[in-house]
């Protein structure tokens, strides 16, 4: 149990407040909904901000962080659809770029052994996605611009990822040689 530090904690509590989440939209509950999702976008800046200041980065908290992060986007954008606060299009864009990722990430794992990092890009978009979410709890007649600038975001990050996955995979290339 060394691995769990306070920034590994941060991450468990955003795991732990997934379900809280989601029972609140279910329950038409917007406002502690709203504010739950708001935390845990708070959480999800201190825990790699704390890691990286204490230097307290660990393996586990490199799988814990964007777990956490993929299964918050997951859970909230389709509650968010399935009550009918966001088109379900959007919630599936949300997690076809989540996947895309992870699965990137997997196989470079995979066929290099190294484990990717998170981009500024795409921290950015995790943000921007939680702002989202926020909105259409709480303003569901201006989410258009919301999810603009989200598909901006995604779109941002996933260049931001090829790229970055393009250069481990290279690495990958050179390491082999």
């Amino acid at each position: 149990m060394r691995n769990i530090n306070a920034p590994n904690a941060l991450s468990l509590a955003r795991l732990s407040l997934i379900p809280v989440a989601v029972c609140f939209l279910l329950r038409e509950r917007f406002l502690p909904a709203a504010a739950t999702v708001a935390f845990c976008g708070l959480l999800d800046i201190l825990d790699g901000a704390a890691a990286r200041r204490f230097s307290q980065e660990t393996a586990l908290g490199k799988l814990l962080d964007p777990l956490a992060d993929k299964l918050l986007c997951a859970a909230l954008f389709i509650t968010l659809a399935a009550i009918g606060r966001i088109p379900s299009w959007f919630a599936g864009c949300v997690i076809a770029r989540d996947a895309l990722i992870s699965l990137a990430a997997l196989i470079i794992y995979k066929k290099h052994g190294f484990q990717t990092i998170s981009t500024a890009a795409g921290k950015a978009a995790f943000i921007v996605l939680i702002l989202a979410a926020v909105t259409a709890i709480l303003f569901e007649d201006h989410i258009k611009p919301a999810l603009v600038l989200s598909c901006m975001a995604m779109a941002g990050s996933l260049l931001s990822y090829a790229l970055t996955y393009r250069y481990y995979l290279r690495q990958g290339a050179v390491k082999a040689a």
